[in-house]
């Protein structure tokens, strides 16, 4: 019975020793910590180990004056506990009802792939093979998704956009510094994607030479971004973010007899519902493709393009057409 005792408190020993020796600092994932935060310009924060708790490791960077935080946690799950790293940046502006994630496919989203059930195709056929995306407004996870994005996922892996915040992570404890700075690197990316869809509307204000608001709120239906005087006409320019739908407004205050409407059709042709003014309608073969759609109302003439960052110059050359078109001296420039 003794021996027996013995032999246990032995095993019991050894069991402890090595679960301990597991939790315990190491020298290489520290100094691997300093160089990515050395690397990225950031700080790091290192721990070490408190009994039963792995050392604690940290480094803390901004990119465009958002926080990005990477650190390395033990994640609980049911009766065990597994290393994590995690990567979370500050609060986004503007992402308050956004919901993105891109996660790689397993063999869940590949059946529900075949079946065509919470998919949200980028039209990417290579990317939607391996990645499964899903979020809320669809029209702007997809914006969000352009191509140098999805090529950045693809090679990155998964990532969430859920509380205004990006949050990624990986299985284990990461040791290797270029592994820490490709996490920290992606991070900062989705960051400045998020920031370019901000700018963009801002920008083109600042082209028309408009009085911006300030940043636009995404998906949160129609938002207001700038307004000013173009040719003793009142211009708004919003972007309007629902489910199915992103796109860039210019609103002309142009009271209209009747109301009418000028939409692409199958064909990218306009088909016209009403009687737009002869100068309008005389513009319908030279419009620009990112012109999805114009509406004449009792007080307004709507110019509606496609997404949040259509391209400047044609969206320029639309409205300079619309204004000589019902309007007459000089065109706006």
């Amino acid at each position: 019975m003794l021996d027996f005792a013995l032999v246990f408190a032995i095993a019991g020993t050894v069991v402890a020793f090595k679960y301990l020796s597991s939790k315990a600092a190491d020298p290489q994932s520290d100094e691997a910590w300093r160089r990515a935060a050395r690397r990225v310009g950031g700080e790091v924060e290192l721990k070490p180990r408190r009994l039963l708790e792995i050392p604690k490791r940290r480094i803390r960077s901004t990119i465009e004056d958002v926080p990005i935080e990477l650190f390395n946690e033990e994640e609980s799950r049911g009766k065990s506990s597994a290393v994590v790293t995690r990567i979370v940046t500050g609060s986004l502006r503007g992402s308050e009802l956004a919901r993105i994630r891109c996660e790689p496919r397993d063999i869940v989203s590949q059946v529900s792939r075949k079946l065509g059930i919470g998919e949200l195709p980028t039209g990417d056929k290579d990317f939607d093979a391996e990645v499964h995306v899903s979020g809320s407004p669809r029209a702007l996870a997809l914006e969000f998704l352009d191509p140098s994005t999805r090529r950045l996922v693809a090679r990155g892996g998964q990532f969430d956009l859920e509380r205004e915040r990006f949050a990624l992570q990986r299985e284990g404890e990461q040791d290797d510094s270029e592994a820490l700075v490709a996490m920290i690197r992606f991070a900062e990316q989705l960051v400045l994607r998020w920031h370019a869809l901000l700018r963009g509307p801002v920008r083109l204000a600042e082209r028309l030479g408009l009085s911006v608001d300030g940043p636009p709120q995404l998906a949160c239906g129609v938002d207001r971004v700038a307004q000013g005087t173009l040719r003793s006409r009142t211009v708004t320019l919003s972007i309007r973010v629902e489910e199915e739908v992103a796109l860039t407004l210019l609103s002309i205050d142009e009271p209209n007899v009747d109301e009418w409407t000028m939409e692409r059709g199958e064909s990218s042709a306009f088909v016209i519902t009403g009687t737009p003014p002869d100068g309008i309608r005389a513009l319908a073969e030279t419009m620009p493709r990112c012109l999805l759609g114009l509406h004449g109302t009792t007080k307004t003439m709507d110019l509606a393009f496609e997404g949040l960052t259509p391209d400047h110059e044609e969206v320029i050359a639309a409205l300079d057409a619309v204004l000589v078109a019902s309007t007459s001296p000089a065109p706006y420039r």
